[in-house]
């Protein structure tokens, strides 16, 4: 398994986006030049976008533009959301 949390400082812990459009457009600009290296290893091995979408509330989920959809789409793998609850800072 290899993951990518969108930055090259291995300092950082975590990375946080004001939306999951912005965090997905982010990491797949980082990886768009990749691309075709990273395709060569769906013939032996499922490629997966997995991503945590963080909330607080439960009023609905992300949106994902249509430009931002088709260039997951080109990209060649699935993507997986997990939505979390998170109670807001005080």
């Amino acid at each position: 398994m290899w993951a990518f949390n969108g930055t090259d400082d291995e300092s950082a812990v975590k990375t946080e986006w004001t939306s999951l459009e912005e965090g997905l457009a982010y990491v797949l600009g980082s990886l768009w030049p990749l691309r075709e290296a990273i395709a060569k290893y769906a013939a032996n091995a499922e490629l997966i976008w997995w991503c945590g979408n963080f909330q607080t509330s439960f009023d609905g989920g992300p949106q994902l533009s249509p430009g931002l959809l088709s260039r997951l789409g080109e990209f060649g793998a699935s993507l997986y959301i997990d939505n979390y609850f998170s109670e807001p800072d005080k």
